[in-house]
């Protein structure tokens, strides 16, 4: 393969691969952005996020987070040492009265509205990431069933 048909066939890649991406079905939003979780359609009233705890037990870190109707979720975290004061200040704030429901619009704001953009990696990540696992326990909890029950189902790769 020459220079020349090696750039035709990797323009020619790119091309169907940003078609692919911008696709849109009837509703006209793009593919990639549309929600990947239906949260709503568990349940039926807003969770709103009335408190994000972070508990200690001797060396481990505990993230708990609650609702103003008593749903609770919890989830051990890791290294949470080097990331308390990110936690604390950063991005529980962003949570609180906020719909649990709305996680995955929460999540994407969390790094551009409150200008945390220019906190990239995994300092800023893993607390967020933190809060996330909490409000999925919490969420699926409070409708009953296992947490990953709003989760897509899992795609099979060839």
């Amino acid at each position: 393969m020459n220079r020349r048909s090696f750039l035709m066939a990797s323009t020619g890649a790119a091309l169907l691969a940003r078609g692919s991406a911008a696709r849109q079905d009837d509703s006209g939003v793009p593919e990639f952005q549309k929600p990947v979780f239906n949260l709503p359609k568990f349940f039926a009233h807003p969770l709103k996020i009335s408190a994000i705890d972070l508990l200690q037990s001797g060396n481990r870190y505990f993230l708990r987070t609650r609702t103003s109707d008593g749903a609770e979720g919890l989830v051990l975290t890791k290294n949470m040492e080097d990331y308390i004061p990110i936690l604390l200040r950063r991005v529980i704030p962003h949570f609180l009265g906020k719909d649990a429901r709305d996680l995955e619009k929460l999540v994407d704001e969390v790094y551009v509205v409150d200008s945390n953009y220019k906190m990239a990696g995994q300092a800023f990540w893993c607390p967020v990431a933190y809060v996330e696992q909490s409000l999925f326990d919490l969420m699926g909890k409070a409708a009953g069933k296992p947490a990953a029950e709003p989760l897509p189902p899992r795609v099979k790769l060839p």
